[in-house]
């Protein structure tokens, strides 16, 4: 069987999950048994006006001293070995309750402190709350006064409407009777006009629409029901458009002559076909010389300018 060794003075360190076994021997039970009853009679004392709690721990015996056998020399001497006491499990339980029951009654004792007084912070977002409520009422304020100016302007506005009012009516009654009816002659033909001007515009926007709207209508039908040309009709066009080339040949030279082309000496170069806004094509250089050819009258007929000067159709040629 083992046991274990305790010291008496660190009975109170002892724990209900140290190592302790039953089993003890008789002496040690009874050695314990006398310290725990020691440990019993102990009592708390407790000091008005503070908050410690002592406890009687000076009561305790203390070891005797021995005394010097040579008061000559000193010799030092070894510190007594702890008794040692040998404890069961039960009694260590015993013992850590008592312990723990004791601690409790301490700090039962002890008065309660004070909680501090925490100083008051005005948070920002109440500075900010205040502050606008503050520049509302400031706008509330300035609305009233600016009410109250307006209300007692109204009183004033009305009387000299009114005087006004009074100023026509006495300088009507001086009016003769004739200029009073010419004016009212000349408001209804005022009258009149203004209705005529928005009768007649309707009418001008209606007859538009109208004309537009057949206009329309023309187009398709005309573009739906044209007949196509026939093998005779396309023999008369060529043979008209044939004659009208073969006179206009004829008097290329002229238009040469009138151009000034014969004695351009100047390269031919930039040549480009540009249309305007009508949609007409016409060939453009920006410098051109004119050489003999085999069909002089036939290359040079449609295709000839000079700087500064061009030919843009047959409203110049003799005959046309």
């Amino acid at each position: 069987m083992s046991v274990t060794q305790i010291d008496p003075f660190d009975a109170f360190a002892l724990l209900p999950d140290a190592a302790l076994l039953e089993g003890a021997a008789s002496p040690a039970c009874a050695a314990l048994t006398a310290f725990l009853l020691e440990m019993d009679a102990l009592e708390l004392k407790t000091y008005s006006g503070t908050t410690d709690v002592l406890t009687t721990f000076d009561e305790l015996p203390l070891p005797p001293v021995a005394e010097e056998t040579a008061p000559s020399a000193t010799v030092p001497v070894a510190p007594a070995p702890a008794p040692v006491v040998v404890v069961s499990k039960g009694a260590s339980d015993a013992l850590a309750a008592s312990v723990q029951q004791n601690r409790a009654v301490a700090i039962a004792l002890e008065p309660a402190r004070g909680l501090k007084r925490k100083r008051r912070v005005r948070p920002k977002e109440e500075l900010e709350v205040l502050r606008s409520e503050a520049e509302s009422l400031q706008r509330d304020l300035e609305a009233l006064r600016q009410e109250q100016a307006n209300v007692a302007l109204v009183p004033a506005q009305a009387a000299a409407r009114n005087n006004e009012m009074l100023k026509r009516a006495k300088a009507l009654k001086n009016v003769p009777a004739s200029t009073l009816a010419e004016n009212r002659a000349l408001q209804q033909t005022v009258q009149a006009q203004l209705q005529f001007a928005k009768t007649f515009g309707d009418t001008l926007l209606q007859t538009q629409k109208k004309i537009r709207s057949a206009m329309l209508k023309d187009d398709c039908t005309s573009s739906t029901t044209q007949t196509p040309l026939n093998s005779t009709d396309l023999v008369v066009y060529y043979e008209a458009l044939t004659g009208k080339l073969d006179a206009l040949y004829s008097q290329l030279d002229q238009v040469f002559a009138d151009a000034e082309l014969p004695e351009s000496k100047l390269e031919f170069f930039d040549a480009r076909v540009v249309s305007d806004h009508e949609k007409n094509a016409k060939l453009q250089f920006r410098d051109v010389r004119v050489a003999p050819f085999d069909f002089q009258s036939v290359c040079a007929a449609a295709w000839r300018t000079v700087k500064d000067k061009a030919v843009h159709g047959i409203e110049n040629v003799p005959g046309m």
